[in-house]
């Protein structure tokens, strides 16, 4: 007996078997089932694929391109909204726990440094892109750190990353475009495949600045121009940030406010309903009115419950205290909020709050100001005349599309900051003419306005140029007053004239590249922003006002400050990064070195000659339509609506 327990302490165990409620043999026996049938369909496909087209099949490891294209994740709908998202599980502790064990049974690793690895490697929890909802995703949280309402955990699975086609033979006959997602060989070691977007080309600079690429000719003195994105890209990039059909009503029913708020002209109408998994939500309409020759706005306010917020609303301790604040939208991703057991338990507590001496931990909270968003909404226009307007904001200045209804005809615009006068950029035709229904979507991403009338573009959209967000001199700041909201209500919907009624909205971001080289000193995350960016503040450190700063107009002015990073590309070379750009060992930091097992490149640079391939589509996404009346996945069985070419 004493040397059966003396096997069992040196051997590394998985936090599930460290805790009573860990997964039993039958969850493990059925995770290896349903990845053995998809292994079988999913080479049975492969074979089919690489003999009709010259093909090869790539699974992603990592998150460094989400959300385009997903790693190893868990796959979840938000418990209080019904929301759903992704959360980063690569490097899962049940995958490395064998890999550990025999480290320790060789004396290379202690057992107590096995299972720190472990604890360090198991994701428990996730937060919610909608209504920050951090939801456990693991049963391994010790009791007396498991919130009391966290009874039951039922989405714990994890998932293989996307399951790529990726042609081998594109670029055989002619060179890779700026934004194709690529397969290469990782320059520091050429058994690594590493895939990453294109961003830069032969023969040019690139800056990385205030969440752009800029682009010029190499060696010139030309002015830099801002790289746009094609619209299929612009739509493969956005990212959530709210959605007014998952509203929770937990939260709004202990005085939390909408995200859309009533104004003057508009009413909401809250229904009542039950999204996926029974989350129950509110879905908000609104009704607008105005006369002629008065716009009346429906406007967004960014309001992101805080996690004490949470707890006082779960448990039973309502009304909210708090006076909930409006702030800017920044680039916080669901997938990058993976919480692992030795978080919550150094800090004895279910929180993303970042520990001491752990900057890494505060890439998880999406730190740096976005401005470029775009809107969708499902409008009903209720009568044969007027206007109907939306607007995006982007450093205080209003950016707009406005629908006459007599005409169907719409004007691109934009305002300036505290002013009533309109600049038309662009005149077209669109099918919003009279009373009827449409889905609308304006975008205002790279220094260009983008719309979208049930579902198909107009036109080419329209590029505007501002000194304020071009790539030289500080970068652009949010503003705020009295008399015009500016950033903190970056998003609206106007009447004129007429009558509509919007029956659903979604307010989404583009990806935010930082400005990042191996040459910057080490602060210990991925940002743009240095100790240097902020005014000295009297016993504050500089980590506290980086986390205020989104609700803090006082403090916006340290994004003017925002450093830019340059890069040169020969001819032969390509610039690569990633869409994740937070989580992303790219271009940007190669020269540096990107890890000690996998070698050190040449260079901030990728040589053409090491690309494989171009990434073509998600051909096999994980199972997820269950038996019915059971929760049990049809492995054979692919989530059809995830499969997509890649943009």
């Amino acid at each position: 007996m004493a040397t059966k327990k003396r096997r069992d302490a040196d051997r590394v165990k998985t936090p599930a078997e460290l805790s009573a409620d860990g997964p039993t043999a039958a969850q493990i026996s059925r995770r290896g089932g349903r990845e053995t049938v998809d292994a079988l369909v999913v080479a049975f496909v492969l074979a089919f694929l690489i003999r009709t087209f010259e093909a090869e099949a790539f699974v992603i490891p990592t998150g460094s391109m989400a959300p385009t294209l997903m790693g190893r994740h868990k796959d979840v709908f938000c418990d209080q909204c019904g929301v759903r998202y992704k959360v980063n599980s690569s490097d899962d502790a049940t995958d490395l726990a064998p890999v550990l064990q025999r480290e320790v049974a060789s004396g290379r690793m202690s057992v107590r440094d096995a299972q720190s690895r472990l604890k360090g490697t198991t994701c428990v929890a996730g937060e919610c892109p909608q209504c920050r909802f951090l939801m456990l995703l693991e049963d391994d949280v010790p009791d007396a750190i498991r919130p009391a309402w966290a009874t039951t955990v039922d989405q714990s699975a994890d998932y293989s990353g996307d399951r790529l086609v990726v042609s081998k033979y594109a670029y055989s006959f002619s060179g890779p475009e700026r934004w194709d997602v690529a397969v290469f060989k990782y320059p520091g070691n050429s058994q690594t495949n590493y895939i990453k977007r294109v961003t830069g080309l032969p023969g040019e600079e690139l800056r990385v600045f205030q969440g752009d690429l800029y682009l010029r000719k190499l060696g010139s003195d030309d002015d830099f121009s801002v790289a746009r994105k094609p619209p299929k890209t612009v739509l493969a990039m956005q990212q959530f940030v709210h959605d007014s059909f998952h509203e929770p009503r937990s939260l709004i029913d202990a005085g939390w406010p909408l995200g859309w708020s009533e104004s003057e002209g508009w009413s909401v109408e809250k229904r009542a309903a039950e999204a996926t998994r029974g989350a129950a939500v509110y879905q908000t309409a609104y009704q607008g009115e105005a006369p002629a020759g008065e716009t009346r706005w429906l406007r967004y306010h960014h309001r992101p419950p805080t996690e004490n917020v949470w707890r006082n609303v779960l448990g039973d301790k309502q009304p909210i205290e708090v006076a909930p604040e409006p702030e800017l939208i920044t680039d916080f991703t669901a997938y990058n909020t993976r919480l692992n057991l030795d978080h919550v338990e150094e800090l004895r507590q279910l929180s993303l709050a970042p520990r001491r001496r752990r900057p890494d931990d505060l890439g998880r909270l999406g730190l740096h100001w976005v401005g470029d968003l775009l809107l969708e909404a499902d409008l009903n226009v209720e009568s044969a005349t007027g206007e109907v307007s939306l607007d995006l904001v982007e450093a205080g200045v209003h950016y707009g599309v406005t629908f006459d209804v007599a005409t169907g005809a719409a004007s691109l615009w934009r305002r300036p900051f505290e002013s009533d006068e309109r600049e038309e950029l662009a005149k077209v035709t669109t099918a919003v003419q009279g009373a009827g229904s449409h889905a609308v979507r304006l975008a205002n991403v790279d220094n260009r306005l983008l719309l979208w009338v049930d579902g198909a573009l107009v036109g080419d959209g329209v590029e505007y140029a501002d000194e304020a967000s071009d790539a030289y001199g500080p970068a652009e700041t949010p503003r705020t007053s009295d008399a015009d909201e500016g950033d903190l209500a970056p998003a609206g919907v106007g009447v004129a004239g007429g009558k509509v009624a919007v029956e659903r909205l979604k307010l989404s971001r583009d990806g935010y590249y930082i400005a990042m080289s191996y040459e910057d000193p080490n602060i210990g995350f991925t940002s743009d922003l240095t100790v240097a960016s902020f005014e000295p503040r009297s016993g504050v450190p500089w980590v506290q006002s980086l986390l205020e700063l989104p609700g803090n107009p006082e403090l916006w002015g340290a994004l003017a400050k925002r450093r830019h990073s340059d890069f040169s590309i020969d001819e032969g070379q390509l610039f690569v990064m990633g869409d994740n750009s937070g989580w992303s060992l790219d271009a940007r930091l190669w020269a540096g070195g990107n890890g000690r097992d996998i070698g050190v490149p040449g260079g901030p640079y990728l040589e053409r000659s090491q690309l494989v391939g171009k990434a073509i589509c998600v051909y096999w996404p994980h199972a997820w339509y269950s038996v019915p009346f059971t929760r049990q996945m049809i492995p054979a069985w692919p989530n059809f609506e995830d499969m997509r070419l890649v943009r």
